[in-house]
């Protein structure tokens, strides 16, 4: 199925771009003509990047703990670690969206327990019922144990038991099935129809430009534009994939320094404690005070100058 959506936007790539260039720009020149064939290009990264970002339409999918287990059970504990959307991995802690029900959080795993059971808050139901994004393969990642249990799991078109128990602990993928045919039309539809509409309007806006008052001014510049869209392309990239792995030490160390607050910073550059240049401490300081939760916000004072970065470097090798 994915491999099929590629297939899709390709031709919908290739539908656009010559559709745009026989309708609007057969008259231009063959030199500017390598610069509309760049810009296409980078237009199509940056519509599918943000399609990317768009959710998905998602199905409900109920959980009910039995309270039950295996003869060798230590115990029917039920342990929530995510899920799997056609090879996106989510986890409970950053994405599980429950819609019904309550169960409780133990670090970043979605748990139930045993209403004797004292070590955990009260108002636990034993069923939850969560949103997992609409897909083609879907697998809910539960933890394996010897102390977990048995859980019924309910979708839109069956309903079976699980047994959690796993001994030595491990992550155990359970596929839910694909989505209702319809849902998958509408849902790719959905993102499909974002990426056309998104790579159109770049692409009718360069065409605008470039039959403009400012044709002049584009093609003397026409070398630090292709830079600012490498920058942009760059930052989108880093946005996207910033939460694909966890925080490297010397990021954590640096988060744990800005915590301390301005003051200390300020000393500690002073004393030469810091490995990394002083102002990235000190704005480091700054910005994890109003930035808000998450890796995505907190780097993101590393990712905006790295994106600077690229367009300052090709503006300097060009000159």
């Amino acid at each position: 199925m994915i491999l099929v959506i590629s297939i899709i936007k390709i031709l919908l790539f290739l539908a656009i771009s010559v559709g745009t260039y026989l309708w609007f720009l057969h008259n231009v020149e063959r030199s500017k003509m390598i610069g509309f064939s760049l810009a296409a290009i980078a237009f199509s990264i940056i519509a599918g990047c943000i399609t990317a970002a768009i959710p998905s339409l998602t199905d409900k999918v109920t959980l009910t703990a039995m309270g039950t287990g295996r003869e060798e059970a230590e115990n029917v504990e039920v342990v929530l670690n995510g899920y799997i959307v056609d090879g996106k991995i989510y986890s409970a802690l950053e994405s599980l969206e429950i819609v019904d029900g309550r169960w409780f959080w133990s670090g970043e795993q979605y748990c139930w327990r045993a209403e004797t059971d004292t070590r955990q808050p009260e108002g636990r139901t034993r069923f939850i019922t969560i949103k997992v994004p609409v897909g083609y393969e879907r697998f809910l990642n539960f933890q394996g144990h010897v102390y977990r249990g048995k859980v019924k799991i309910n979708t839109e078109a069956e309903e079976w038991v699980v047994d959690t128990y796993a001994e030595p602990p491990c992550i155990l993928p359970v596929s839910i099935g694909r989505s209702s045919y319809k849902a998958l039309i509408l849902n790719y539809g959905f993102h499909l129809s974002i990426y056309a509409g998104i790579l159109f309007l770049l692409m009718k806006a360069t065409t605008i430009l470039l039959k403009s008052k400012l044709e002049l001014g584009i093609t003397q510049n026409i070398g630090k534009l292709f830079y600012v869209a490498i920058a942009l392309i760059s930052f989108i990239l880093m946005v996207y994939y910033v939460d694909r792995v966890p925080l490297w030490s010397d990021e954590l160390l640096q988060a744990e320094s800005a915590s301390y607050g301005l003051k200390a910073s300020l000393q500690r550059c002073l004393q030469m404690r810091d490995a990394t240049p002083p102002l990235y401490s000190i704005c480091a300081a700054l910005w994890y005070r109003i930035a808000p939760f998450g890796e995505r916000w907190l780097l993101l004072i590393s990712m905006v100058p790295t994106a600077i970065s690229v367009y300052l470097l090709g503006s300097a090798g060009e000159k």
